[in-house]
C-alpha cells in the first residue's frame, strides 16, 4: 500500500517532466541551453539561498551528509576498480563513478522531498546538494577528465555554492531576506515558487535531446542497475556509520536514490568520455526512478 501510495504522490511530478519532454520534441529545432542556464544560474540558486536562509543548518550537519557521501563515492569508487581488475567491468572507471554516484539531488530531489515530506524539508536536501556537488564537481571531474586545476576551478564557479553560502552567510548574521525591503523579498518568493516547476519542465526537454540507440546497451543496463539498485544499498550502509537524526537519515536515504544527474549528459560530451553512455544513464535512470524511489521509500 505505501508503495503505491508513494507512486500516486509522485507520478504528478513525473507528469510535468513528460509535459517538459512532450515540448521538447514538439519545439525539436529550438536550442534549449538557455533554459540549463537559467536552472544553473538562477533557479537552482534560489532554491539553495532561500531554504538555506530560512534554516540555516548547523557546521555538524554539513560535516555528516559530507562525510556520509563520501563514503558511498569512496566505496564505490574500490569496487568498480576491483570489478575492472577482475576483468567484470570493462569500460572507463570515471565514467562508470560519475554516473552513477553524480545524482539529481537537487532538481529531482526537492520536488519528491516536497510531496512525500513538506516543503520546509527542501532544506536538508539543498544540504545533500551542496555535499554531493562538492565532491563530484572537483574529485569526480578529476576522475573523469585527469585534469585536477579544472576540477578545483568547476567547484569554486558553481552558483549553487554561492546561493548557499549567500543565504547561510546571511542567517549567522541574523538577516532573514524575507525581512528584506518589499522590492527585493518579493521577486525573490516569486523566483522561489516558480523554480520547481520550471526545472521538471527543463528535466523533460532535456531528456527529450537524449539520442536513444541500441548500441553500448551492456554497460547502460549494469551502470542503471547499479544507480538505481546498488546505491542505495550503499546509502543505509553510510547512515549507519554516520550518525543522524531521523528526518535528516530519511533525506539522505531518499536522495540517494534519485537517477543519474542530467548535467552528466553535457559533462560526457564534453569531455568525449563516452557520450552516448552518459546520455541513455541519464534517460533511463530517470524514467525507471519513478518505480525504484517508491520502492526505497517503504525501507527509509
Amino acid at each position: 500500500m505505501l508503495f503505491i501510495t508513494t507512486i500516486y504522490r509522485i507520478v504528478p511530478i513525473f507528469l510535468i517532466i513528460f509535459l517538459g519532454f512532450a515540448l521538447g520534441k514538439i519545439f525539436k529545432t529550438l536550442d534549449h541551453k538557455l533554459l540549463g542556464k537559467l536552472t544553473l544560474y538562477l533557479f537552482g540558486t534560489i532554491i539553495a539561498f532561500v531554504n538555506v536562509n530560512l534554516n540555516p543548518p548547523s557546521g555538524q550537519d554539513f560535516f555528516n551528509y559530507l562525510f556520509a557521501f563520501l563514503i558511498i563515492f569512496a566505496i564505490f569508487t574500490i569496487m568498480i576498480i576491483i570489478l575492472k581488475k577482475l576483468g567484470i567491468y570493462k569500460y572507463d572507471t570515471g565514467v562508470a563513478v560519475n554516473l552513477v554516484t553524480h545524482l539529481n539531488a537537487g532538481y529531482l530531489g526537492y520536488p519528491i522531498i516536497t510531496v512525500l515530506y513538506g516543503e520546509e524539508f527542501i532544506r536538508i536536501g539543498v544540504i545533500y546538494s551542496i555535499t554531493m556537488t562538492l565532491i563530484m564537481s572537483s574529485i569526480g571531474i578529476v576522475m573523469l577528465s585527469g585534469d585536477i586545476k579544472n576540477g578545483l576551478k568547476n567547484m569554486v564557479k558553481l552558483p549553487l555554492i554561492h546561493g548557499f553560502l549567500a543565504g547561510w552567510l546571511l542567517a549567522a548574521v541574523g538577516v532573514n531576506y524575507q525581512k528584506l525591503p518589499f522590492l527585493v523579498s518579493y521577486p525573490i518568493d516569486m523566483l522561489n515558487d516558480a523554480a520547481i516547476t520550471f526545472i521538471l519542465i527543463y528535466i523533460g526537454v532535456t531528456l527529450s535531446r537524449v539520442k536513444l540507440s541500441p548500441s553500448n546497451v551492456k554497460q547502460t543496463v549494469l551502470l542503471t542497475a547499479l544507480k538505481l539498485l546498488f546505491l542505495p544499498v550503499l546509502g543505509f550502509l553510510a547512515v549507519s556509520i554516520v550518525p543522524m537524526e531521523p528526518m535528516y537519515r530519511k533525506i539522505f536515504l531518499l536522495e540517494t536514490a534519485m537517477p543519474t544527474a542530467m548535467n552528466m549528459v553535457v559533462v560526457t560530451a564534453e569531455l568525449n568520455k563516452e557520450p552516448e553512455v552518459g546520455s541513455l544513464v541519464v534517460f533511463f535512470t530517470t524514467a525507471f526512478s519513478v518505480l525504484t524511489i517508491p520502492f526505497w521509500s517503504i525501507f527509509i
